[in-house]
């Protein structure tokens, strides 16, 4: 009952998640970029917006699971993961976040250390005095990762390599959660239309 209670407050609560433009996103790793303190909160974000991965995934990420020479990603592969392992690309400046990332626990066998949790509740108590309006604990990260799939749908991928790119089979209910106005979805049908059917 207090389970059942909690995910219909979570599900509220994920309702009403506001996607973070990709031009915020952008000034958010800016911003961080000219600031050293702040470099920790750059890669966090920058590896969610341009791979997709969750919290969850992002937090048991191995090392032994980036390529770093082909540039692979190997997301869902890490503990307690419910998400479907896959393939993903990386380029130059999201590798480069990983690694960074990883430097600063180089004696873990994991990107972001023993305690993810830690590492993530750091980066949202630096992100606060900077960006107080963006800084909602979890449900932040999570409209970052709804920026990603806004993203790539715009850009006319197929619906079912951006339920691959996610490791999901339903997306259902996070394409719920994209908050895009009427203007956005004609604008990722019309792409779509005009990238994967040829007109006769």
């Amino acid at each position: 009952m207090i389970k059942e209670n909690y995910r219909l407050t979570l599900n509220k609560r994920l309702g009403g998640v506001d996607l973070v433009p990709t031009e915020r996103i952008r000034a958010i790793i800016e911003c961080c970029d000219a600031n050293l303190d702040l470099h920790t909160v750059r890669d966090v974000v920058r590896v969610i917006a341009n791979t997709g991965i969750s919290n969850s995934e992002f937090g048991s990420l191995r090392v032994s699971s980036i390529d770093t020479e082909q540039k692979w990603l190997f997301a869902g592969e890490g503990r307690a993961s419910k998400y479907a392992m896959r393939t993903l690309p990386l380029r130059s400046k999201t590798l480069e976040s990983l690694m960074s990332l990883h430097r600063m626990n180089p004696e873990s066998d994991f990107v972001l250390g023993a305690h993810p949790r830690t590492r993530f509740a750091l980066v949202l108590a630096k992100l606060r005095p900077v960006f107080p309006e963006l800084s909602h604990g979890r449900l932040f990260m999570y409209s970052v990762r709804m920026n990603f799939v806004c993203r790539v749908m715009s850009a006319g991928i197929p619906l079912s390599l951006v339920k691959y790119c996610l490791g999901q089979g339903d997306i259902g209910m996070l394409m719920g959660h994209l908050t895009l106005t009427p203007e956005q979805k004609l604008e990722i049908l019309r792409r779509n239309l005009e990238s994967f059917v040829q007109e006769l």
